[in-house]
């Protein structure tokens, strides 16, 4: 079966308006599944700088891993920290351009 993305017209509309604030915004997208999530975010992201990592039920040492490895490769950046702070404060000083981070399945990054 082949899924399109189905307008979502205002939802775009807000994720815009963020996206064009001054200050560091963090947004929440939640729902039942199915319903056009990743679709969204997919199609809010395409025109702009992002990075998607999507977590896996793994250990967390892995997934650390793994985010830093897809990092690293999409943005040419080595990510020495030791941890997840670490890393993030590496991103802030190396991209200095508006990013789109999206971490998808979020609970699988907080409960593994």
């Amino acid at each position: 079966m082949l899924l399109k993305f189905v307008n979502r017209a205002n939802e775009l509309e807000s994720l815009k308006k963020l996206h064009e604030s001054k200050n560091p915004e963090f947004v929440v997208v939640y729902g039942g599944r199915r319903m056009g999530k990743t679709e969204l975010v997919k199609e809010f992201m395409k025109n702009e700088k992002h990075f998607y990592f999507l977590a896996k039920q793994e250990n967390l040492t892995l997934k650390f891993e793994r985010f830093k490895e897809k990092f690293a490769k999409k943005f040419n950046i080595f990510l020495e920290g030791k941890n997840w702070k670490e890393s993030f404060e590496k991103i802030t000083e190396n991209v200095k351009e508006k990013l789109i981070m999206v971490i998808d399945e979020f609970p699988y990054w907080i409960l593994t």
